[in-house]
C-alpha cells in the first residue's frame, strides 16, 4: 500500500519516474564527478598546463649590471620580460637558487655551470610579465666564470642556461615541482673594438720618460654594465712602451670616455736618472724617437689589459685577454683640434678706412684648440665673410698672425690681428657695415688653409673654418648731448649749432670713421640741420664729441613746432641720421644710422619773457555789454624783457599775447587778456621788446564776475594796482634758420596807475543856463578832470553822478541835483569836461527845500559854495563799474558869477501923499541878472535899515512876473515901503541930511528873500545887499 501511494505521488521528468532514493542517487553521482575533476585538475592537469607554459615561455633580460665583483660573488642587477607564458594570469616562485650555466658554447661544448641565483618572483598576466633582479651570483666554479668572462669580453654575444625548481600560482591553486630550464642570450662585449683617441696630452718625464694623458672613447655595443674599479693597461704608442690607468672606471652601454695616465719610454732612449750617463732629450726629440714609427703622421697604438682594482681573479684574468689596438692619426687630431678650436676676437679696431681697404687690428684668443702645444700659421690671406640673414656675403680677405696654443687640455692661447683687410666686395662691405653699426652682434666666417707645428711635427693643408661673433655698435642707442648751444647764425648755412655728446658705444669694436656728416630730422623725418664731426674716432665705451652744424628750416610750422617745444621746456627730440663718410661704402652705411638724441631746453636763469608793462592803456566799454565784463583794450606802447638764452641774432616782428589776470591775495584767475598779433621789435642788446595793444579783450573768467568789477574799483581808486599774470606771449620772429612763431610762458606781475578816484577836479566855470519844473535848474559846469593814471577810459555813456552839499557837524550831506558826464571819457592828465547839472529840491522835504536855496542863494550871489559829486549804482550801466562808482565822493566848489556880488544896483524912493493927509513911500529896484538864462522876479521880500535905522518892509508880488534878461539889470515897477509914520518921517529927514551933505542918496542895507523862476524852476534866494543908493525921486 505505501509503494503504491508512493508510486501515486512520485514525478515523472523525461518518462522517469523520481523517486528519493532516484534523486539522492543522482546528486552524489554529480558530486562524486565534480570531486575526480578537481583532482585531476589540482594533480595531473593543473601542474602540466603549469610546467606547459613555463617551457613555452621566453626570457629575455634587457639591460644587466655587474658590480662588487669579488672570488666567489658578484651583484647582478637586471631588468627584463617574459613572454609567450600562457593565457592565464599567474606568478612564477623560486624557492631555490637557479643554476646558472654558460651554454651555446662553440663548437658544441658541453654546457659550463658558473654559480647560482636566487631569483625573484615573476608575475605575468597576458602571457607577459616584467623581470627584475637585484641578486647576488654566487660562483660555484671560478675557471670556468674565468673562461666566461673572457669570452664575454671579446665576443659580441653568449648564452646563459638558468635551471631550477619552480612553482606557479594561478586561480588560486598552487603548482609545486615544477621546473625552469630556461636560455637567455645576451650581447657581450666585442673586445670593445670601437676605440677612438680623443686627446692626447705629453709631458716630460724623469729621464726621457714621457708623461702621457690619453682620453679615449670605448664604444660598449653590450647591454651589459660591469665595474672595473682602477683599471690598469700596458700601453704602446708608437715606439713607446708603458703603462697606464684609469680610475673608477664603469664600462656601461654605449660611448665610454676613459682618461687614462701614464709613462711611455721611447724605445731608441735608455732610461736613467743618472743624468752623466745619459743625455736627456728634449720632449720634442722624445715625442720625434716616440713617433718615429709613424707613417703619414698615423701613430700606432695598442692597449693590453693587465688587472683592475677589482678582487676577482676570474675578472682580472679576464681582463689581461683584452687587447685593444686603434692607430692615432696626428693629422686628423691637429684637423679636429683647429676644427673644434674657438676662437674669439676680445677686441678690435678698425683704422685707415679706404676704398678698397682698412686696417684691422685686435685681440683675442683661441679656446678648445685640442691636446697639443701646437702652433698655427696661414701662409695665404683667408678669406673673410658676413654671416648675414641671407646668406653668407663675402667681405674681403685678412693676414692672419701665427697663433700658439699650450697649456691645460684643451689648449688655448691669445689671438693677435694687426693687418689690412682687403676688400673686394664694397657693396657687400656697405651692407655690412649698416648691420654692425646698427645691430647687437654680427659674425664673421674665416675660410682658409692652415698649417700647424706640434712637437716637432708639421701639419699641412689643413681646413681653417672658423665663425668669429663679435658685439655690434646696436644703433649706439646711448646718445646723450652734454651741451648744446646756437651762438650765432648767417643767412646761408642758418644758426650755428655747436653741442657736446656723448655716444655709448657698447662693442668691443673702435672705428676710426674719418670726417663724418649728418642730418638732424625731427620726429616726422624732416630734416633741420646738419652736423660734422671731424676725424671721428668711436671706441668701446663712452665717447666724447664736438659736433658742429647749423640749423636752417624753411617750413615755418616745422620750425614753430621745435622752437616753441625747445624753448618751452620739452627739449628737442631728433633724430641723428649719417650722412657723409670717408668712403662710398662707409657713407652707405652710415644713412642707415640713426641716433636718438633729446636735447634739453636751456637752464633758464630769468624767463625768456618778464617785466611787462603798459605804460599807457585804453580801456573802452562795449555799450551793447552792458554788463561791462567785456571791455576792449588799447596801449601805443607794451614793452617787456626779452632774453632768448643764446646769442644768434633774432628778429621779432609780431607779437601777442594770451594772458590771465590772476589775483595776488587769492591766486584766482579772474580775467583773460587777449591781444591780436601787432607789429613788434626787440632790441638783443637792451632785451626790450616792444609791441601794441589793438583790439584787446580783457574779459571777465565765468563765474569770477565780482573779481572783475572788484579789480575796475581798485583802478578807480588807488594809485598803483598790482595784478598777477599768468599765460603766454606768442611773437613772430624771423631768424637766419627761418621764420617761427614761437609761445612762450609769461608770469609775472603787472603794475598799473589808478584813477586815484578822480580826486582833482577843477571847475572853470558854472553857468546856469535853464531850467525845469520839474528837473530844476539847468547848469553848465566847464571842468578840468584831472587823471593822474596812464589809463584811459571810454564809457561812450552818459554818466550821471549826484550832486550832494555837505552839512556841518558831521551829518550826512544832502543831495541838492545830478551832473551828467555825457560820453563819459578820461585820458591821462586832464580832461575838460563840460558837465549839465540840474539843482532840485524835494518840496517835500523841508532840508532839501533850505539847503538848495542855500545853494541857489549862494551861487547867484557870487559866493563859493562847496559840493561833492558822489557817484552811485544808477550812475553808469556798466555792472563791472558799478561798484567803484558807486564809491566816487569827489569834492568840488562852486563858484558863483562875480556880477551877483551885486544884485541890487540900486533904488528910487518917490515919497507920495496918502488920502489920509500923510505920506508914503513909492520905491524901485534895478536888479541885476547874473545868470546865463532870463531871470523872473515872482515876489520880493524885504528889510531894509539905514545904520541903525530901519527904513522899512518890502512885500513885492510882482503881477505881472518880471523878467530881467541874462547878464542884464532892469528896474521893477514901484511898490510901497512899508513904513510908520514916525519911520518915514525919520527917513525922510535921513534923505534930507545925505543930500544937504552933498550926497546923491541915501545908503540903505536890505535882507531879501527873493521868488524867482529859472526857466520855470521856482527857487526862493535869500541875499543881504548892502550899501544899495536910494535915491529920492520926483
Amino acid at each position: 500500500m505505501a509503494d503504491h501511494d508512493e508510486a501515486k505521488r512520485s514525478p515523472r521528468v523525461c518518462g522517469i519516474e523520481w523517486t528519493k532514493r532516484k534523486i539522492i542517487g543522482a546528486i552524489a553521482t554529480v558530486v562524486l564527478v565534480i570531486v575526480i575533476t578537481v583532482l585531476l585538475v589540482v594533480f595531473v592537469i593543473g601542474p602540466k598546463i603549469a610546467q606547459s607554459s613555463i617551457d613555452g615561455s621566453s626570457l629575455t633580460l634587457t639591460s644587466s649590471s655587474i658590480t662588487g665583483a669579488t672570488n666567489n660573488s658578484f651583484l647582478l642587477q637586471s631588468t627584463g620580460n617574459v613572454g609567450n607564458a600562457g593565457g592565464l594570469a599567474a606568478t612564477l616562485n623560486f624557492p631555490q637558487p637557479v643554476t646558472v650555466s654558460w651554454t651555446n658554447r662553440e663548437k658544441g661544448a658541453a654546457d659550463l655551470p658558473l654559480g647560482t641565483v636566487q631569483l625573484s618572483p615573476i608575475s605575468v598576466s597576458g602571457g607577459n610579465g616584467a623581470v627584475s633582479l637585484n641578486t647576488t651570483f654566487s660562483v660555484t666554479n671560478v675557471d670556468a666564470m674565468t673562461q666566461f668572462s673572457s669570452y664575454m669580453i671579446n665576443n659580441g654575444n653568449f648564452s646563459w642556461r638558468l635551471t631550477g625548481p619552480a612553482s606557479a600560482t594561478a586561480m588560486g591553486l598552487t603548482f609545486n615541482n615544477l621546473n625552469m630550464d630556461k636560455v637567455v642570450t645576451l650581447s657581450g662585449f666585442n673586445g670593445l673594438s670601437g676605440v677612438t683617441v680623443l686627446s692626447f696630452d705629453a709631458s716630460a718625464g724623469n729621464g726621457n720618460n714621457v708623461n702621457v694623458s690619453v682620453t679615449t672613447q670605448l664604444v660598449n655595443p653590450s647591454s651589459i654594465t660591469m665595474q672595473l674599479g682602477t683599471a690598469f693597461f700596458n700601453f704602446v704608442m708608437g715606439t713607446g712602451v708603458g703603462t697606464m690607468s684609469a680610475n673608477n672606471v664603469t664600462i656601461v652601454p654605449g660611448n665610454n670616455t676613459l682618461s687614462m695616465t701614464g709613462v711611455l719610454l721611447p724605445a731608441s732612449m735608455s732610461n736613467t736618472t743618472n743624468a752623466v750617463a745619459a743625455t736627456v732629450s728634449s720632449l720634442n726629440e722624445r715625442f720625434q724617437a716616440l713617433f718615429a714609427n709613424a707613417v703619414n703622421n698615423v701613430v700606432p697604438v695598442q692597449v693590453t689589459g693587465d688587472h683592475t682594482s677589482q678582487p676577482a681573479n676570474w675578472l682580472n684574468t679576464a681582463f689581461k685577454a683584452m687587447t685593444l689596438s686603434v692607430s692615432m692619426n696626428l693629422t686628423k687630431i691637429a684637423q679636429d683640434s683647429v676644427s673644434g678650436a674657438e676662437l674669439t676676437l676680445d677686441t678690435s679696431s678698425i683704422s685707415n678706412i679706404t676704398e678698397t681697404s682698412f686696417q684691422l687690428a685686435g685681440s683675442g684668443s683661441a679656446k678648445n684648440a685640442g691636446f697639443m702645444d701646437a702652433t698655427l700659421s696661414f701662409s695665404k690671406p683667408v678669406t673673410v665673410a658676413w654671416a648675414s640673414g641671407n646668406g653668407d656675403v663675402v667681405l674681403g680677405t685678412l693676414n692672419l698672425s701665427p697663433v700658439s696654443v699650450s697649456g691645460p687640455t684643451p689648449k688655448s692661447g691669445k689671438v693677435a690681428v694687426d693687418s689690412q683687410f682687403s676688400l673686394t666686395n664694397q657693396d657687400g662691405m656697405a651692407q655690412f657695415a649698416a648691420y654692425m653699426i646698427n645691430n647687437g652682434q654680427f659674425t664673421w666666417k674665416l675660410s682658409g688653409t692652415a698649417e700647424a707645428e706640434a712637437y716637432g711635427l708639421k701639419f699641412t693643408n689643413l681646413k681653417l673654418a672658423k665663425s668669429i661673433s663679435m658685439s655690434g655698435f646696436n644703433g649706439l642707442a646711448g646718445v646723450k648731448i652734454t651741451s648744446f648751444d646756437l651762438p650765432a647764425s648767417d643767412p646761408t648755412t642758418g644758426i650755428h649749432i655747436v653741442t657736446g655728446s656723448t655716444i655709448a658705444n657698447p662693442s668691443t669694436i673702435s672705428m676710426n670713421m674719418g670726417d663724418v656728416g649728418f642730418l638732424i630730422k625731427n620726429p616726422d623725418g624732416y630734416t633741420i640741420g646738419n652736423l660734422k664731426a671731424s676725424d671721428m674716432k668711436i671706441v668701446p665705451g663712452d665717447n666724447s664729441y664736438t659736433l658742429n652744424g647749423a640749423m636752417k628750416v624753411a617750413d615755418q610750422a616745422i620750425l614753430s613746432d621745435l622752437m616753441d617745444k625747445f624753448l618751452n621746456g620739452a627739449g628737442m627730440d631728433a633724430t641723428i641720421v649719417g650722412d657723409t663718410g670717408a668712403t662710398s661704402w662707409l657713407t652707405t652705411a652710415l644713412k642707415s644710422m640713426q641716433l636718438k638724441a633729446h636735447v634739453d631746453s636751456p637752464v633758464l636763469t630769468v624767463p625768456i619773457v618778464s617785466g611787462i608793462k603798459i605804460p599807457s592803456m585804453a580801456v573802452d566799454m562795449i555799450v551793447a555789454d552792458t554788463t561791462g565784463n567785456s571791455v576792449l583794450v588799447n596801449s601805443p606802447g607794451m614793452t617787456a624783457l626779452f632774453q632768448v638764452p643764446y646769442t644768434f641774432p633774432i628778429n621779432v616782428q609780431q607779437a601777442s599775447q594770451s594772458l590771465y589776470f590772476v589775483d595776488p591775495s587769492s591766486g584766482t584767475q579772474f580775467a583773460t587778456f587777449v591781444t591780436d598779433m601787432q607789429a613788434a621789435s626787440a632790441d638783443q642788446t637792451s632785451h626790450i621788446l616792444t609791441t601794441s595793444v589793438v583790439g584787446g579783450h580783457l574779459k571777465a573768467v565765468p563765474g569770477q564776475e565780482g573779481a572783475f568789477a572788484a579789480f575796475m574799483k581798485e583802478l578807480t581808486f588807488v594809485s598803483t594796482a598790482s595784478v598777477n599774470i599768468v599765460g603766454n606771449a606768442t611773437s613772430i620772429a624771423s631768424t637766419d634758420a627761418g621764420v617761427a612763431q614761437i609761445s612762450l610762458p609769461l608770469k609775472d606781475s603787472l603794475a598799473l596807475t589808478g584813477f586815484q578816484g578822480f580826486q582833482n577836479i577843477q571847475i572853470l566855470s558854472t553857468k546856469v543856463v535853464g531850467g525845469d519844473a520839474k528837473a530844476g535848474v539847468h547848469l553848465q559846469v566847464s571842468l578840468i578832470l584831472n587823471n593822474p593814471s596812464t589809463l584811459s577810459l571810454s564809457t561812450h555813456v552818459d554818466v550821471t553822478m549826484d550832486l550832494l552839499m555837505p552839512m556841518p557837524g558831521g551829518a550826512a550831506p544832502v543831495k541838492v541835483g545830478t551832473a551828467i558826464m555825457p560820453n563819459m571819457q578820461v585820458v591821462p592828465g586832464p580832461n575838460a569836461v563840460l558837465s549839465d547839472c540840474y539843482v532840485v529840491a524835494d518840496p517835500s522835504n523841508p532840508v532839501s527845500v533850505a539847503v538848495v536855496t542855500k545853494l541857489m542863494s549862494a551861487f547867484i550871489s557870487g559866493g563859493n559854495t562847496a559840493m561833492i559829486i558822489a557817484g552811485s549804482t544808477n550812475s553808469i550801466i556798466y555792472d563791472s563799474l558799478k561798484p567803484a562808482f558807486s564809491e566816487l565822493r569827489i569834492p568840488a566848489t562852486i563858484q558863483g558869477p562875480a556880477e551877483g556880488k551885486r544884485l541890487v544896483l540900486g533904488s528910487t524912493a518917490h515919497p507920495v501923499g496918502r488920502s489920509d493927509g500923510g505920506f508914503e513911500m513909492h520905491v524901485d529896484f534895478n536888479i541885476v541878472n547874473p545868470l546865463d538864462t532870463p531871470y523872473t522876479l515872482l515876489n520880493i521880500k524885504a528889510d531894509v535899515t539905514s545904520g541903525d535905522v530901519a527904513v522899512g518892509k518890502i512885500d513885492f508880488k510882482l503881477d505881472p512876473p518880471f523878467t530881467v534878461p541874462p547878464h542884464s539889470n532892469a528896474t521893477t515897477p514901484l511898490t510901497t515901503l512899508i513904513q510908520t509914520p514916525a519911520q518915514y518921517a525919520q527917513v525922510f529927514n535921513l534923505f534930507l541930511g545925505a543930500l544937504g551933505a552933498g550926497k546923491p542918496g541915501l545908503l540903505v542895507n536890505a535882507t531879501q528873500t527873493l521868488t524867482a523862476s529859472i526857466g520855470g524852476y521856482i527857487s526862493p534866494v535869500e541875499l543881504f545887499s548892502t550899501d544899495i543908493l536910494v535915491t529920492l525921486g520926483a
